[in-house]
């Protein structure tokens, strides 16, 4: 795994060990070495607290680098949480069930995919269905 990168955790008081937190909610850290067993890697400290307080639902945090961390809601056994993070390229998945294969290929293209075909080998291909789903983002 590449260093540094962000920890989200999930804090309830749920048991002895968690019994004096200050507040539930997501906390984040920087870990800033790549040793396994976590030992630091002078000069730097192996991990960095971000948030001083717990997210709670509807709190956000966003890092130097742009990365946001988006805390939606509480749910049985924790949060649940979206990451935005402006260096990974994402895309909506165009759809093109029903086309000839070569207007698909071009569709895909365009959109920054690569397309694959499975199936029959016939003169004049089409597509009779699609993994993935059209109109879902994925990440390229």
């Amino acid at each position: 795994m590449q260093v540094p990168y962000l920890m989200v955790e999930a804090r309830q008081q749920v048991d002895q060990f968690d019994a004096n937190i200050l507040s539930e909610g997501v906390i984040i850290y920087r870990v800033q070495t790549n040793d396994p067993l976590g030992r630091p890697q002078p000069p730097t400290a192996p991990i960095e607290l971000l948030t001083t307080t717990a997210l709670a639902a509807g709190q956000a945090f966003t890092s130097d680098n742009g990365v946001k961390v988006q805390v939606n809601n509480a749910v049985p056994g924790g949060f649940s949480i979206s990451v935005d993070d402006p260096t990974i390229a994402v895309t909506i998945v165009p759809d093109v069930t029903y086309m000839s294969a070569g207007r698909a290929a071009n569709l895909v293209q365009a959109a920054g995919l690569v397309p694959q075909f499975s199936g029959p080998n016939h003169p004049n291909p089409w597509v009779y269905s699609q993994s993935p789903s059209a109109g879902l983002s994925v990440s390229h």
